[in-house]
């Protein structure tokens, strides 16, 4: 009985390090997802700056004419 005692005790332990080691995991895919994320809202808000910048400076040069 103590071998079953010992087996179901380090299969316990197995199975908590692979959630431990699962959790972790998908914690570093979800740092990596917001990351790129935050990249892309940043880019796209640069795209928006820039073209609205081009869009006065159309704008400007249509008054002179």
């Amino acid at each position: 009985m103590d071998y079953v005692n010992r087996a179901s005790g380090a299969t316990k332990e197995h199975i908590g390090k692979a959630l431990g080691n699962a959790k972790l995991e998908a914690e570093g895919h979800a740092q990596k997802a917001q990351a790129i994320s935050d990249h892309e809202i940043k880019a796209a808000k640069n795209s928006a700056e820039h073209s609205a910048e081009q869009g006065k400076a159309a704008l400007n040069q249509a008054g002179d004419k």
